[in-house]
């Protein structure tokens, strides 16, 4: 209680502007006290209504990205999906007209080809992870 009244009698006997000014109802008229504001229902109504308004916008949103996704991009992918299938079945026709041609047919391996500077950990060690028996070749030594 001492402290208080310490405080209360600094304060007192202080100026008023060696205390620092905060955002009150001193300095700023528009700002008031918790205990001071009324119900405003005009201003309850008006939030009512906006929040109304923007729950509305959202559904309409919704549905329009919703129809978007349905009647443009599905077509779209559906169109690409055909285009790529029969693109892919062209080239395997092609690959099958053409099949690979035997080791010994194969153009000389340079050697800067295949450079290997240590094994690999899996499998023989001189096979890349990816490697695939059907279109990668390598002449064994």
């Amino acid at each position: 209680m001492l402290s208080r009244a310490v405080v209360r009698s600094t304060r007192a006997a202080a100026p008023k502007t060696a205390f620092r000014r905060f955002a009150s109802t001193e300095s700023n008229p528009k700002v008031r006290s918790a205990f001071t504001y009324a119900a405003d229902p005009a201003a309850g109504q008006a939030y009512i209504k906006l929040e109304e308004e923007t729950i509305a916008h959202s559904k309409e949103t919704a549905e329009l990205w919703k129809k978007i996704s349905i009647f443009v991009v599905a077509p779209i992918l559906a169109v690409t999906a055909a285009w790529i299938y029969k693109k892919e079945s062209e080239h395997l026709a092609h690959r099958a007209a053409h099949p690979r041609k035997p080791d010994d047919e194969l153009p000389a391996e340079y050697d800067y080809q295949n450079v290997r500077n240590s094994k690999f950990f899996w499998g023989d060690g001189d096979k890349t992870l990816f490697w695939n028996d059907k279109y990668n070749h390598k002449k064994s030594d």
